[in-house]
């Protein structure tokens, strides 16, 4: 009997050894995200100046983890998940895209491998220019989640700032983080820039989403270059198919569209063609790329891909943007 007594406070003070080697582990790793935060560099061996001056072509794109239509991000294996990262580089290198939002882009998460699918699409689309920011950020011995959003641009990235939403849950943030933004200001030539906002919203809660909205639009008020947010909103403009309302009867994309900041450039209701999300059989709106009011829009298209449960917007521009846009 007391054999087994010393036993089991051994396997106890054990298992108490490793909840706290975890805690601490856990600890460190969120103490230490903010540094970790924001990460730009250059792909050396890519042009670093897109070759057309009149216009700018700039993609959305939520490309899951890479884990294509699957639900869950550990299906699959690591080398179909590489050769799926490669096709979305190759599809964004045949749009001939100059500046690319990408929302689920992993940097260092344990289903993926380790793999940063940033540096991995930017250096086989060529893009010179890259900014990544980690929404998610947490870990524990041999498993680890590093993820968010990633802007890719040929021309150069001169600021990157992170840009902080509202909160859905304040356990989750403080245990894994929560969705955050990235705004960044590229150099288009010597007279002109642009701010592009790297937008991925909260997906279970409007209300939160339309604090986020406010956001944006404080934004899209300040002095300086134009504004463009793009990403994954989650959210619809009311009207639209599976339209959602938060608290006061408010909504995250009619907020922003009834500001005047940004121009509406589709129909009251979207064509088939329009929505973005489930890619293999979309039914919903909530993939956007919002560009100033007053801007020149000469394209917009929705690929029909199934690389991401999402599917790629892609919008072209007339330049140049007129910075006077953000203030009407």
């Amino acid at each position: 009997m007391l054999k087994f007594r010393r036993r089991s406070r051994i396997v106890l003070y054990f298992i108490l050894g490793v909840v706290v080697f975890a805690i601490g582990w856990l600890t460190v790793v969120r103490a230490t995200s903010p540094m970790r935060s924001i990460r730009t560099y250059t792909i050396p061996e890519a042009p670093n100046i897109s070759n057309n001056t009149t216009r700018l072509r700039i993609a959305a794109y939520n490309i899951a983890h890479g884990r294509g239509l699957a639900e869950s991000n550990w299906d699959g294996t690591l080398p179909e998940r590489e050769a799926r990262l490669k096709q979305i580089a190759s599809l964004l290198s045949e749009l001939q895209l100059d500046v690319v939002v990408l929302n689920e882009v992993d940097f260092n998460s344990t289903w993926s491998g380790g793999l940063n699918e940033a540096r991995l699409i930017a250096t086989q689309a060529g893009f010179a220019y890259v900014a990544e920011q980690a929404s998610y950020d947490t870990g524990l011995p041999f498993f680890y989640v590093r993820f968010g959003n990633a802007i890719l641009s040929r021309y150069p990235i001169v600021s990157a700032e992170l840009i902080d939403f509202p909160t859905y849950l304040h356990w989750e943030a403080l245990v894994g983080g929560k969705k955050q933004g990235l705004l960044c200001e590229l150099q288009l030539n010597e007279t002109e820039s642009v701010r592009v906002l790297a937008v991925h919203l909260e997906h279970r809660d409007e209300t939160t989403r339309v604090g986020s909205a406010e956001t944006i639009l404080k934004l899209a008020r300040q002095e300086g270059p134009p504004l463009i947010a793009a990403g994954d909103f989650n959210s619809t403009p009311l009207g639209y198919p599976h339209a959602q309302i938060g608290d006061g009867q408010h909504n995250a994309m009619t907020q922003l569209f009834d500001s005047g900041l940004f121009l509406v450039d589709l129909s009251p209701q979207p064509n088939k063609e329009d929505l973005t999300f489930r890619a293999d059989d979309p039914y919903t709106l909530i993939d956007w790329v919002l560009v100033p009011h007053g801007a020149t829009v000469r394209a917009r298209s929705v690929p029909n891909v199934l690389l991401s449960d999402h599917r790629p917007v892609v919008v072209e521009l007339q330049l140049p943007l007129d910075s006077s846009s953000n203030h009407p």
